[in-house]
């Protein structure tokens, strides 16, 4: 497969999994008020539990997308900077915005150290955990072209499978133990309750005809398993919801989930890059979408208070309100900027001469 199919592919991943975010984001007040055990609730939190798996969907195409790449001739000091000007500006950017936000509408008042806290921990909106996590594993950089030089695929992905486990579980429990009952409240945003899917996206980018050509080759297995494990995780899932039955490995059904969700999606995503129409449109949101993911939550909280303002409580109605809103919002800021982003570079193309975009 040449570069630019790997490109498309890639990137209408990326997109599906921005807009499911989104979605997650949308349906989270009707999935958390509407009484449960009603075609009400169950409406809107089959699709919403299905799209659960997004965040380890961004950290294996994350991981895929650095090592689809040659990595030995990165230059770790040029890339770390690359980091910093392309997710880490953007993101305390953002922060500052939402912070902002807040005290205008006179959640909290001003201070600087609580600011400073929520850059580093990522928890001022719900969203920007993922940030915090992703951040962890560019820092980490020369061991995982250690680990991908010296260890074989299947090795390092068993072995990060039970590293991923073992500290997604115990992790809090043997940090309150080292340090004399210390409550450690960040696991869901440490590198290790991930590391599975960063292994697999690493050494999925590094074999990646091998990888694409196994899901082709695979294609009925993925789709089945796919649909029996999603049916599995539903039914365990709305199980504990009403009758609070807790599944002692329920995180393992939810790791054999995310990798069959992520598995099935990437190979539909192979399917439809060769879809010119659908790509040329893909694109347009593919180069937002970290700004919309920064910034989707924002648009959500606007329109609620519109919603809110003007006596809007039909849950229906809010949701169908909402979808309609922000995506039409942030698909349509994404590609006016295109569009203005095009005409600035033709005007300047004619001004300066055309080899200066070329």
């Amino acid at each position: 497969m040449s570069k630019k199919i790997v490109k498309k592919e890639i990137n209408l991943m990326n997109v599906i999994l921005c807009l499911l975010v989104v979605f997650i984001h949308i349906v989270s007040e009707p999935v958390s008020t509407l009484r449960v055990n009603t075609w009400q609730h169950l409406s809107v939190y089959i699709p919403h539990k299905l799209s659960s798996f997004v965040v380890y969907g961004f950290i294996f195409i994350s991981g895929m997308k650095l090592f689809i790449k040659d990595t030995t001739k990165i230059k770790l000091i040029e890339y770390y900077k690359s980091r910093i000007k392309k997710i880490i500006i953007p993101y305390i950017l953002s922060v500052c915005i939402y912070y902002v936000y807040f005290i205008y509408k006179n959640y909290f008042s001003f201070s600087a150290s609580e600011l400073i806290k929520y850059i580093f921990t990522g928890d001022l909106v719900a969203h920007f955990y993922f940030i915090i996590i992703i951040a962890q594993f560019y820092l980490l950089f020369p061991l995982w072209n250690a680990i991908i030089k010296y260890c074989k695929p299947l090795i390092a992905i068993g072995i990060s499978f039970i590293i991923t486990i073992i500290f997604n579980r115990y992790l809090p429990t043997i940090i309150s133990n080292v340090f004399d009952g210390f409550n450690f409240i960040y696991n869901d945003r440490i590198f290790t309750t991930y590391l599975l899917y960063w292994v697999f996206g690493i050494y999925a980018g590094k074999n990646y005809d091998k990888f694409c050509m196994s899901l082709i080759k695979n294609e009925k297995k993925i789709i089945i398993s796919f649909l029996c494990v999603g049916l599995i995780y539903l039914i365990v899932n709305y199980n504990f919801i009403i009758n609070r039955n807790f599944i002692e490995y329920l995180d393992i059904l939810q790791t054999i989930y995310n990798l069959s969700a992520i598995l099935f999606s990437y190979l539909i995503c192979i399917k439809l890059s060769s879809k010119d129409k659908i790509m040329s449109a893909i694109e347009y949101v593919n180069r937002n979408s970290y700004s919309i993911y920064l910034y989707h939550i924002l648009i959500i909280f606007i329109i609620n208070e519109m919603l809110n303002k003007f006596s809007i409580l039909s849950m229906s109605k809010r949701l169908i309100i909402k979808l309609v809103l922000v995506y039409f919002i942030l698909i349509g800021v994404s590609f006016l900027k295109e569009k203005i982003s095009k005409k600035f570079t033709s005007l300047m193309g004619k001004s300066q001469g055309k080899t200066i975009f070329h």
